[in-house]
Parts: C-alpha cells; sequence; structure tokens
C-alpha cells in the first residue's frame, strides 16, 4: 500500500486537459444509475478499501437518518458507507447536514483505514468526458481528500481537497472535468475519498457522470504527443488520501 498516487502519463492519458469537447451523451450517471438492491449495478460498484463491493442495509445508522437504505461495510460497522439520500438527517445538535433528497453521499471512515471507493466499469471503447463534483456534507472541522483514478495503470486523473469550512458546500461544491479522454470497454475508473489529516471522516456529497466525447483535433493531438514525452521523464505525486 502506498500513501500517495504515483501519476504517469501518456498521449492518451494528457488528452484530459482538452476543453470543450463535443458531449454526444451521458453513457453513465452515479445518481440516476443507482441501485440499492444489486452492487455491482450498470457498471458501478460501491465501496472502500478491504471491500470489493459493500453489503446492502435498509436501516442505515438510524441514530441520524431514520430508514434511510445505504451500502456499508459487510463487518456490521456502518463505515465505510454509500447512500442515496432518502432520509431526512437527524444530526446531533447544530449538525445540518448539507444536501438534498436525492443526492448520493459517502460516509468516509477514519484516518488511516483506507478510502471509499465508487468505481465505473466502461461499456464503451471511445473518448469520454467526465464530470463530477464533490462537497462538505456538513462543518464540523473534518477533511477528506479524493482521487479519481484510471485503474489501468493507475493513472490520477484529478484531485482534491475538501476541508470543514472551505466553502464546498452543496451549492458551490468542488467540481472537476477530464476532456476527450479515451477509454477502452472494462477499463475503470474510481473515486476514492477518504480523511487526510483528521482523525475521522465526514459525509462527502459526490456527483459523477461518464459522456460520449468527440475525438480531439489532430493538431492538439500531435501537442499532446509532444508533451508526454517531456512528461515521461519526470514523475510527480498528489498530495492526498491514503492508499
Amino acid at each position: 500500500m502506498r500513501n500517495k498516487h504515483t501519476v504517469t502519463a501518456s498521449a492518451a492519458g494528457l488528452m484530459l486537459v482538452l476543453a470543450g469537447a463535443a458531449n454526444a451523451g451521458i453513457i453513465a450517471d452515479l445518481r440516476t444509475d443507482w441501485s440499492n438492491t444489486s452492487n455491482p449495478h450498470l457498471g458501478w460498484s460501491y465501496g472502500g478499501t478491504g471491500y470489493a463491493n459493500l453489503s446492502s442495509t435498509s436501516a442505515w445508522d438510524s441514530s441520524e437518518m431514520s430508514g434511510q437504505a445505504a451500502w456499508a461495510s459487510p463487518s456490521g460497522s456502518t463505515l465505510p458507507s454509500w447512500f442515496l439520500s432518502s432520509a431526512v438527517f437527524n444530526g446531533f445538535g447544530a449538525n445540518t447536514a448539507d444536501w438534498q433528497i436525492g443526492d448520493v453521499v459517502t460516509h468516509t471512515s477514519g484516518e488511516g483505514l483506507g478510502f471509499d471507493t465508487v468505481s465505473w466499469t466502461s461499456s464503451v471503447t471511445g473518448y469520454v468526458d467526465v464530470v463530477g463534483s464533490l462537497w462538505n456534507g456538513r462543518s464540523i472541522g473534518r477533511e477528506n481528500g479524493w482521487a479519481l483514478v484510471h485503474s489501468n495503470g493507475d493513472v490520477v486523473l484529478a484531485s482534491g481537497q475538501l476541508t470543514s469550512g472551505d466553502g464546498h458546500g452543496w451549492s458551490s461544491p468542488e467540481t472537476f472535468a477530464v476532456s476527450s479522454f479515451f477509454a477502452h470497454a472494462g477499463d475503470v475508473f474510481t473515486l476514492e475519498v477518504g480523511p487526510t489529516s483528521t482523525p475521522t471522516g465526514d459525509f462527502v456529497g459526490v456527483n459523477l457522470t461518464f459522456s460520449d466525447a468527440a475525438a480531439p483535433e489532430p493538431a492538439s493531438i500531435w501537442l499532446l504527443a509532444g508533451g508526454a514525452v517531456a512528461f515521461a521523464w519526470s514523475r510527480r505525486t498528489v498530495k492526498g488520501i491514503t492508499r
């Protein structure tokens, strides 16, 4: 297990920086594809460190949300967990939930206990646009890092940090976009979320979609190929979640 992601790149991988690719239609949407009964489902898998897939529960942490269905640790713990919000949050005191009914939310585990994961296995071969956003589910002094990883080669496509009080709430999430990335059928894209410096994780709202994309312009491909050669001489790491 490594403490940081190693970033590698190819001409195809560098295509993620292109902007303005035509969107021919959504292929997969974490929210609209959601299932409370099947895992995996429509290419999506809800998991966490040590668990390829989590187990279904019809009453996740009733002390905070009554009747909330979720995917949680098969060991019987409520963490890690993923759920499509359907119940009102009954948090303690002023710990008000900053998400809406119908949002996808995860609750991360404690620092050093790994990260929550949601993965999509590509059903297509071709260029895809990836668009996502994450936000603090509440602000009680906790932090979570995140990374979108293309598992074939462990390439980090996007990453970031959510800190309590940083302004990234439901109305102003941290967003990312990966444009015209070439995917093969069977490739796996994994979003990892987990605490970075605080001892306890917390709620994080998540949106994630994959859409058909147009191939980049030939001139852009040559520029990116040249960039890939230069990039091959160096290796970078992304500060973020423990792996």
